[in-house]
């Protein structure tokens, strides 16, 4: 899948199980922003109000996460809060959209 196709599909998932758990904030991260054509994974990071919303977005993206090389990572907002992993990280939130979710551009060694 190309970056396009899999944005559209991942926000798509993210609309639809943000449905039935509101206050969900989604994420990317990692190798697939960078060069998506060599990535191995796509690590997505879900922001939850709660354990119990977190649980159920585990539930709802299981399927996706078995057929797709998704790495999913969930954190509370004081979970975040405490260690401040979407900065660390430069997370690039994709859902509720804030912008057009691009490739970065490569990073120079």
């Amino acid at each position: 899948m190309k970056f396009d196709q899999i944005s559209e599909l991942l926000y798509a998932e993210a609309a639809r199980i943000s449905k039935a758990t509101q206050g969900t904030t989604w994420y990317m991260f990692g190798s697939f922003l960078h060069s998506p054509c060599t990535a191995s994974d796509i690590d997505i990071l879900v922001n939850c109000e709660s354990h119990e919303t977190a649980i159920l977005v585990r539930q709802e993206m299981a399927t996706l996460c078995i057929t797709t090389p998704i790495h999913l990572l969930l954190l509370t907002s004081e979970e975040e809060s405490e260690i401040g992993f979407i900065r660390a990280e430069c997370c690039r939130q994709f859902y509720p959209a804030v912008q057009r979710l691009d490739p970065l551009p490569r990073r120079e060694p």
